[in-house]
């Protein structure tokens, strides 16, 4: 989570706090003198291009004061770059029983303190970043947590006794209980659906930006519109390294602006999209994960450099990112709790921090 050229603040851990990051994002505004050009507390509610048979079309955008929605506005823009996110719209799988849920039930959109399940039965469905996160911290507060997912097993193991795995999808809810796949029902008092999110864009008409299970097109390389140069989209990938490769779509969006940017024939960017989509569907990188990268993110940085003409990322991020991974994966209870560097020999240590007094562990080094 940062933007090259501009470091954070050298004393604060490898995992900064939210509070951290605001700082940092807020102080990055300021460097880059950006305020100027911003419009807060405004929402988009049209984009629609002046020109549709023209590839260069400018745009007509129309918006308003989130308080004033009758009072619009509409400008003539020469491009539109859509950086409007994919952690908004929660995915609220259609469970039959849901509506009839009488506990608390909230997305993990909605989450923000463990306190409130004190005492508690929870059930967390999902496994992914913000399913085991929650799970750890309502382990220290909550009576029992049942994390109910269809991945692979978790390798770590929760350290209070009281998180419970369940390798079965769910299958209903009653007024008081989660029932999964293997018939078994569990009684529960609040209910967090750790399910991810949902691409939406209001804004744009689905003739322009179409989704289809999850996957939004038509876009090459995932983020330049096919038809139209003049619209891009900097706000679909997945399990990236955020900063550093929104900065690089960034850099590849503005190589298109200016026209420096060495663009494939339209009938070649046509190939690449299905070439990547039949790979996709080979690999099950569907649904959901249309658009997710990992590892695939190193390659993907290279090709927008490489047709965008800039530098790519520096290959040390993409040592970190893979070790930070490897250790989060083999150890998702503590690996936040240390500090991660090269040391002269070319390996990273990861070190932890004295604050961090719940867990003994010893100072760990990786090739």
């Amino acid at each position: 989570m940062t933007f090259p050229g501009f470091e954070h603040d050298s004393t604060l851990p490898t995992f900064p706090t939210q509070d951290d990051i605001f700082d940092y994002l807020r102080r990055y505004i300021d460097h880059c003198d950006l305020k100027k050009y911003m419009k807060f507390n405004t929402v988009v509610t049209n984009a629609v291009p002046k020109h549709p048979d023209d590839f260069k079309t400018k745009w007509e955008v129309t918006y308003c004061h989130v308080q004033e929605p009758m009072n619009t506005t509409t400008e003539d823009f020469d491009a539109v770059i859509v950086c409007s996110g994919n952690c908004v719209f929660p995915n609220v799988p259609p469970f039959p029983g849901l509506k009839d849920f009488k506990g608390r039930l909230l997305h993990s959109r909605n989450y923000r303190k463990a306190k409130e399940f004190r005492g508690q039965t929870v059930a967390v469905i999902g496994s992914s970043y913000s399913g085991k996160d929650i799970a750890r911290q309502l382990s220290d507060v909550a009576d029992k947590v049942y994390i109910a997912h269809i991945d692979q097993p978790l390798n770590t193991i929760y350290p209070n006794g009281n998180v419970i795995e369940k390798n079965y999808a769910a299958q209903s809810i009653t007024n008081s209980s989660l029932i999964l796949a293997n018939r078994e029902e569990i009684e529960i008092d609040s209910l967090i659906l750790c399910t991810g999110y949902r691409y939406r864009f209001p804004f744009l008409s689905e003739d322009i930006l179409s989704i289809d299970d999850e996957h939004v097109s038509p876009l090459y390389k995932h983020v330049l519109h096919l038809d139209y140069h003049s619209l891009m989209v900097i706000t679909l990938l997945r399990n990236i390294a955020t900063y550093p490769i929104s900065f690089s779509m960034g850099k590849f969006a503005r190589a298109v602006i200016d026209g420096n940017a060495n663009l494939p024939l339209k009938i070649d960017m046509k190939k690449d999209i299905a070439s990547e989509v039949q790979w996709r569907r080979a690999n099950k990188l569907v649904g959901p994960r249309w658009h997710y990268m990992d590892t695939l993110q190193w390659d993907f940085d290279q090709s927008l450099a490489l047709i965008g003409k800039f530098d790519p990322l520096p290959e040390l991020l993409q040592i970190y990112w893979n070790f930070v991974e490897r250790h989060r994966e083999n150890d998702f209870i503590n690996y936040w709790k240390y500090d991660y560097h090269m040391n002269g020999n070319n390996k990273i240590v990861a070190t932890k921090r004295e604050k961090s007094t719940d867990f003994n562990l010893p100072q760990k080094v990786f090739a």
